[in-house]
């Protein structure tokens, strides 16, 4: 606390008596190292939290990235699955009016096409759910929301990296751990 300075006249009569007092926190003042380091403690814990939940958030929407081009993807080869399971039931319609395909042949090409357009319509409300959901992680509204999207997945890498060692290092960087050790750090001193 900062420290405190009064003054006080009184009048009595003829005489005039003037109190004058200053006031600090002797015990605050005694303790600022210390109350420095823990605080200092605590503020080395708030940015680690910061940290945490920014890799979160970015985690999440890269999450959402590999989903909403997945779901893309997979709407644009519905879409295909769709234009020739149409073409199968026009065979199937054409064959069946000629003699050369029987009744359940062409009801089995019908239902084909039907399943492949219920699928289509379901992966394209996936996708758009997808896309919308990178929108609102990305944090894009109006007229930023026009961007494109690459039209596939990249390939997986040709050599994985080594298990062991990929542990070590994530055990050693977590921001949680660290998080938690600097909390027991902090009680500890305080």
């Amino acid at each position: 606390r900062n420290p405190g300075f009064s003054f006080s006249r009184m009048r009595g009569g003829d005489e005039v008596e003037i109190e004058r007092s200053v006031m600090f926190d002797l015990i605050g003042l005694l303790t600022i190292p210390l109350r420095s380091t823990i605080e200092s403690s605590r503020f080395e814990q708030a940015k680690l939290t910061a940290a945490s939940e920014a890799v979160r958030l970015a985690s999440e929407t890269r999450r959402s990235y590999f989903s909403a081009v997945a779901a893309a993807q997979t709407e644009k080869f519905l879409s295909q699955v769709v234009t020739s399971a149409e073409a199968g039931a026009q065979l199937a319609q054409e064959q069946a009016k000629v003699g050369n395909w029987s009744k359940l042949d062409r009801a089995r090409e019908q239902a084909f096409y039907a399943e492949a357009t219920t699928q289509y319509a379901r992966a394209r409300h996936s996708a758009t759910a997808a896309r919308e959901q990178l929108v609102r992680l990305l944090g894009l509204w109006g007229s930023n929301v026009d961007f494109k999207i690459p039209d596939r997945l990249p390939d997986l890498p040709q050599k994985p990296n080594e298990p062991g060692a990929l542990e070590a290092l994530a055990m050693e960087q977590r921001l949680d751990i660290q998080i938690a050790k600097r909390d027991v750090d902090a009680t500890a001193r305080s």
